[in-house]
């Protein structure tokens, strides 16, 4: 958060910056926060076009997907397609068609389209560049060695249940159990 003081002055995408990166580090795709308010999302938005369009300078005349550019941007899918969606740039395919896959969004990113950007500002650059060579932060546990931890544990667990856990034997059933047995003295009425 950047308080009213110091805001316009590019101190928020620096933050977003630095989020992104930290990201990254861990091996995550996406942020780990989301905009809360208004401002922020318009924060965002400026970022994501930012980075898609230095990706969209180096794929100029070809269909990328969004899960592409997501994995070379770092920017989560759902983010790609929202930022893009307004501006009518990506297309989901529903058909099966011999070079879409149904369900996957698609990017066509033509010479016109990037001059339309630029014309319009869309991705300029922040007023402050964060350079990540100077971030000196490495995660405890990057997300592969997490889910490599994790994937070990649950095959040791599987391997102890398998080889120790018997199943007890079943419980005679009582047919007297509960209100039956006191009522046994009784002859029940039918009715």
């Amino acid at each position: 958060m950047v308080f009213p003081p110091f805001q316009r002055k590019g101190y928020g995408k620096l933050l977003i910056q630095l989020s992104y990166c930290l990201s990254e580090r861990e091996g995550y795709i996406g942020t780990p926060e989301k905009p809360l308010s208004d401002l922020g999302k318009v924060s965002y938005r400026s970022y994501w076009w930012w980075k898609l369009m230095e990706h969209f300078k180096i794929h100029q005349g070809h269909t990328v997907t969004a899960s592409f550019l997501s994995s070379e941007s770092g920017i989560a899918i759902d983010d790609i397609v929202s930022t893009l969606y307004t501006m009518r740039m990506i297309r989901q395919y529903r058909v099966t068609e011999p070079e879409f896959v149904p369900g996957e969004w698609y990017v066509r990113i033509h010479r016109k389209i990037i001059e339309h950007c630029v014309k319009n500002e869309f991705g300029k650059p922040p007023v402050l560049l964060l350079d990540k060579s100077q971030v000196r932060w490495t995660p405890f546990q990057t997300r592969s060695q997490f889910e490599e931890q994790n994937r070990q544990v649950r095959n040791e667990r599987r391997a102890s249940k398998s080889q120790s856990v018997t199943p007890l034997p079943t419980p005679p059933i009582d047919p007297f159990h509960g209100s039956m047995r006191q009522n046994s003295q009784q002859t029940p009425v039918y009715g």
